[in-house]
């Protein structure tokens, strides 16, 4: 029997088809491109620093006279040197004996206990949030946050551990650890502590929290708080740490810190009687033989022993007009030798823009609607604080968006049938309202 093969007419795949169309195949890949640009641009703005729009900040360093203590920079380690500057992605460590300071760009001041670990994760300084971050691998840590009356905007302070992560407010005092954390004060409601695997607490001014190493943790974490021992209040690490990063007064002297009152110190910048029309205050000038550091408005200085120059910059909260520029000389004792005060003025802000309304209709327009509830948008002008519709401020606005959102309802209450008249104006730092932007709802 003779067998005819079989063949198929046409052309036929090597392969099963793609299940996909080609041009969906297409978008996807370019999906895939784009997002790994995103990753890779992210990743560059994380080194260079800029990362969430701030600026890049670095921190100052202050050793003592014992002890090593070492920096390590591009994976490199070295001496560090008293008066330089650490920048995120490098670290510093203190040997036996030996303590280290930090100065960040809000005031805000570090110190670390012999023994210790530290990594600078992130410092940036943003127009309206800035973020420091910091990782202390092993020792303890002396914080003291600037407070909201020292530095404008938002400042986002964290500290991590290899088992707890901590979230400072302004205004705080405090000493962490990996396994432990005393808050001696806080301006705010406390410090945010979470331990992996639980919800995040809070312990307060005037309370300890406290685990024993290689103990687990349980489920309730309030049970290892408790309050404060007046003993650990006083370590000779807190009261140190106290006494070399806060002035305290000298007894039985004159202002400035002589028997015949002569002149200690002498600013040169800021001018008396001088209008202010940026938002930092670059503070200059001299002082006399003795002052081995000086203190402006109660932080550190860039000081230069040798020439007897100090320098620093100052960013006053936002709708401040009178500043008061404060000069502490101080001796190796941490003495004040000299005290120096002058006020500036700040420039008037110029009034705002008044905001848009772009939703439902635009600013000026009527509209109507049978609906009960509408969503009103819009954007705000530069320089924004606040957002008010009406007599009601927006909780919600963020300035750095600059876009707000209001929902009118006659649920409610807040819209009725019939005619419905909504001013919106916005707030600068000091308050004051901007021109208001009106829409009409019928």
């Amino acid at each position: 029997m003779y067998f005819r093969p079989r063949h198929r007419r046409g052309t036929y795949p090597l392969a099963r088809e793609h299940a996909l169309p080609r041009g969906v195949r297409l978008l996807l890949a370019v999906g895939a491109v784009l997002f790994a640009a995103y990753l890779l641009w992210t990743l560059l703005l994380s080194i260079l620093g800029l990362a969430g729009g701030g600026e890049r900040a670095g921190a100052m360093l202050m050793t003592e006279d014992r002890g090593t203590v070492t920096v390590t920079i591009d994976g490199k380690q070295q001496r560090a040197e008293n008066g330089m500057m650490l920048f995120p992605g490098e670290s510093v460590a203190t040997g036996p004996g030996a303590h280290a300071s930090l100065q960040f760009f809000d005031g805000s001041r570090a110190r670390m206990n012999d023994g210790a670990e530290l990594a600078l994760i992130e410092s940036s300084r943003g127009s309206s949030s800035s973020r420091v971050s910091m990782e202390l691998k092993q020792g303890t840590l002396w914080l003291l946050t600037a407070d909201s009356k020292s530095f404008s905007g938002s400042v986002l302070l964290s500290v991590t551990t290899p088992m707890l992560s901590f979230e400072v407010p302004r205004g705080a005092e405090a000493t962490l650890s990996p396994t432990s954390l005393v808050v001696y004060s806080d301006e705010g409601q406390g410090i945010g502590m979470t331990v992996a695997g639980h919800d995040a607490i809070v312990i307060s001014e005037g309370q300890q929290w406290a685990i024993a190493a290689g103990s687990a943790v349980g489920d309730d974490l309030y049970a290892l708080r408790s309050p404060l021992d007046p003993v650990a209040a006083r370590t000779p690490f807190v009261l140190e740490s106290r006494q070399k990063l806060l002035p305290r007064a000298a007894s039985g002297t004159s202002t400035s810190g002589r028997p015949d009152g002569a002149e200690l110190i002498s600013l040169t910048l800021p001018a008396a009687n001088s209008t202010l029309t940026q938002a930092t205050v670059d503070v200059r000038g001299t002082v006399g033989a003795g002052v081995t550091s000086v203190l402006v408005n109660g932080y550190p200085a860039v000081f230069d022993a040798a020439k007897g120059t100090f320098s620093q910059q100052l960013s006053p909260p936002d709708g401040t007009d009178d500043i008061e520029i404060h000069i502490q000389a101080l001796d190796a004792q941490r003495n004040v030798l000299g005290d120096f005060r002058r006020m500036v003025k700040r420039a008037p802000a110029a009034p705002l823009e008044a905001p848009t309304v772009t939703v439902p209709a635009k600013t000026g327009q009527t509209y109507r609607t049978a609906s009960e509830e509408l969503i009103l948008r819009g954007t705000a002008p530069v320089g924004a604080k606040g957002i008010m519709v009406n007599d009601y401020k927006l909780q919600l606005f963020d300035p750095v968006k600059g876009e707000w959102s209001y929902v009118a309802s006659i649920r409610l209450r807040n819209m009725v049938t019939g005619i419905n008249t909504y001013d919106v104006t916005a707030l600068d730092a000091a308050g004051k309202k901007s021109a208001a932007a009106r829409i009409t709802i019928l």
